[in-house]
């Protein structure tokens, strides 16, 4: 599967959503002018709006995030995408960027998410924790997830886990990069917990111009 490093802009104060003034000139990835009959601005600084993508987050923690027991969503900043993720199917659709602050599990948490909406319907999609440059792209941070959850389940039971302990991504960096031949290399670690602890496990990635990217999980041990 393809993939293009997309990387977003600093988000804005969460204010922006209902005061700033978007370009005129539509452009890919732009926010819709209306969604359900209201001005956009008004839309996202709802309940409605602000209860779903809540909603949305609080499952995520509660199934893989590093907050397994979330009680109370905040929201942070929000703004858009300084260069909008494309995807095979779908092109450009528009977008904007939440990070919201979660708590119920001590330390509280905070959680990126990327709103999409295609076909009259938002579908959001939260983001792992940290600064790895898969981050920049969503696509290809979640086929990370599908492909890291599954293997670390099968893992975990050989261990001695049970089938319904979860397996939890706590947050990602990236430990090297290096260009290569039409395009970049690097390498990213991903920790995360079972029944037995913390651990680590390390992804290689490798992506070049044409915008295809292809990835490695390697194991590392706990920690």
């Amino acid at each position: 599967m393809g993939h293009a490093i997309t990387i977003f802009v600093g988000v804005l104060a969460v204010a922006s959503l209902a005061t700033t003034v978007f370009a005129q000139e539509h452009r890919p990835g732009e926010p819709p002018e209306h969604i359900n009959g209201e001005p956009f601005r008004k839309f996202v600084n709802g309940h409605g709006y602000f209860d779903q993508l809540a909603e949305e987050v609080m499952q995520y923690e509660a199934r893989i995030g590093a907050c397994a027991t979330p009680e109370k969503v905040e929201r942070l900043n929000a703004g858009r995408p300084q260069i909008p993720t494309r995807f095979a199917r779908l092109g450009i659709p528009p977008q904007w960027m939440e990070v919201l602050k979660v708590t119920g599990c001590g330390k509280p948490v905070e959680r990126a998410v990327l709103v999409l909406y295609i076909e009259k319907k938002l579908l959001f999609l939260p983001l792992v924790a940290g600064n790895a440059l898969s981050r920049f792209d969503v696509v290809l941070q979640r086929d990370v997830v599908k492909t890291l959850i599954p293997v670390e389940r099968v893992l975990a039971i050989r261990s001695g886990c049970s089938g319904k302990d979860s397996i939890r991504i706590l947050d990602t960096h990236t430990l090297s990069k290096v260009s290569i031949k039409g395009g970049l290399a690097w390498e990213e670690e991903w920790r995360l917990t079972n029944c037995k602890g913390a651990k680590s496990v390390r992804v290689s990635y490798s992506s070049r111009k044409d915008g295809e990217t292809t990835f490695q999980i390697k194991q590392v041990g706990p920690e």
